[in-house]
């Protein structure tokens, strides 16, 4: 795709010069677990877990980006544009992770987790000058939905998460999501997918799965 602004070109040509980041950062997690990645950034036991510092020591850029342009030029046929999160850059020696500059920092810090897994999970598919993008769209598609639970374990550790919530009298999902920086929606899918019973302030009861978690 060549229609990405200027702001792309500048990232690509400054940080083959200033930079110098390997293509070896993709080779060296391609197939790594969420917990794998914590792991080896050391931040296995930090709430809420710094995704900025394990993009840094991955050796992956960061970067804020308004997509404005890129979204007329994308959707133009819809009356909604601001559909856009972020995106992962794949081209030559680079590897950029753009995030929107427009969205709250728990969707930021999701849209970069995600855009991650995506390196983790599907890194062999990706060629050079690949560009990945996420949409604000639901998408019942499996790679993305992979990638979203990949982002949920990531920012949300089993151990840290359920050290948590032994200290809490009653498990409230919103106080869960403010702790470690996510929203609501991923909170509760990652209660969920550990069979983790939490009070839905929303609904104003307590859900339950009927297992105990710590058994």
């Amino acid at each position: 795709m060549y229609f990405c602004n200027q702001t792309l070109n500048n990232y690509l040509v400054r940080t083959k010069e200033e930079d110098g980041i390997m293509c070896t950062s993709l080779r060296k997690i391609i197939g790594k677990s969420p917990e794998e990645i914590l792991s080896i950034t050391g931040q296995t036991t930090s709430i809420p877990v710094d995704i900025s510092a394990i993009l840094h020591k991955l050796e992956i850029s960061e970067i804020e980006m308004d997509f404005t342009e890129m979204e007329q030029a994308l959707f133009s046929q819809y009356e909604n544009t601001d559909s856009i999160s972020g995106m992962v850059l794949f081209s030559e020696d680079n590897i950029g992770i753009f995030y929107n500059k427009k969205d709250g920092i728990n969707r930021q810090r999701f849209t970069i987790a995600h855009e991650l897994a995506h390196c983790c999970l599907n890194g062999n598919e990706l060629e050079d000058n690949y560009i990945e993008f996420r949409q604000k769209i639901i998408s019942d598609d499996k790679r993305e939905v992979a990638a979203n639970t990949f982002a949920g374990r990531l920012l949300i550790p089993e151990q840290s998460l359920k050290k948590v919530y032994e200290q809490l009298t009653i498990p409230v999902v919103d106080s869960l999501a403010k702790i470690f920086l996510v929203s609501r929606s991923v909170m509760k899918e990652r209660l969920k997918m550990l069979n983790m019973d939490y009070f839905d302030t929303e609904l104003n009861r307590m859900i339950i799965f009927g297992e105990d978690w710590y058994a």
